[in-house]
């Protein structure tokens, strides 16, 4: 069981402490192993439960929702980010350009938080109409094997607004993004063709390379 896993984490550190190889305190093999044995002492004494892992799994693992919103993010940027046709807001109003600028922000958060609910949302409603269950909040995030491994005590339904909040940051990020691209291009066209050509890349990278390729910090 899980309480057993916990017991054979803290064995085997303290066996590879006293490996010749691993034993200097200095090292970062013994730091990392004492990291280790830290990080998983702090799930002792919780229980874990039985459920259905399919829900939560689909929902964290759904590449369709991501790409669905970055694209959501990239239509709103070309849309209500060029400059030539607000030319007569920006030069006819007291203060134009702050007023455009902090327009276009509210207008970058309230689509990121649109793309959260209308595409992670759905496809968490999806999944639970798909597996026939609905999400335990109260069960411990470690009771499914995809975060067996994390360290930190977490219950379902705190990772889930964390999900969230993480997913909508990440779109408002990609959205200045974008809009720092079209300004510093000065041209509409060549910026959204920057863009798009940046993105088609950027998929392509995460969809062909792994956390362990030498290139992957690229993805």
């Amino acid at each position: 069981g899980y309480d057993r896993k916990l017991s054979e984490i803290q064995q085997q550190a303290e066996f590879m402490r006293h490996v010749s190889i691993y034993n200097d305190p200095d090292s970062f093999a013994y730091k990392n192993i004492e990291q280790t044995a830290t990080d998983f002492k702090r799930m002792e004494g919780y229980r874990l439960t039985l459920g259905n892992d399919e829900v939560l799994t689909s929902v964290v693992s759904s590449k369709s929702a991501i790409i669905c919103g970055l694209l959501l993010m990239l239509a709103t940027v070309f849309l209500f980010f060029d400059d030539n046709r607000m030319r007569s807001f920006i030069y006819g109003l007291p203060n134009g350009r702050l007023r455009l600028g902090l327009s276009r922000l509210l207008i970058l958060v309230l689509t990121a938080a649109l793309a959260v609910i209308m595409f992670h949302g759905t496809t968490l409603l999806a999944s639970m109409s798909l597996y026939g269950d609905s999400i335990d909040t109260g069960r411990l995030l470690q009771s499914l094997a995809l975060f067996s491994d994390y360290t930190i005590p977490m219950r379902v339904g705190e990772f889930l607004a964390l999900h969230a909040a993480l997913q909508f940051c990440a779109y408002v990020l990609a959205g200045l993004l974008f809009w720092a691209v079209l300004m510093w291009s000065r041209d509409y066209r060549i910026g959204c063709a920057i863009i798009a050509v940046f993105t088609v890349a950027e998929y392509a990278l995460y969809a062909t390379l792994s956390a362990n390729d030498a290139l992957g910090w690229l993805a």
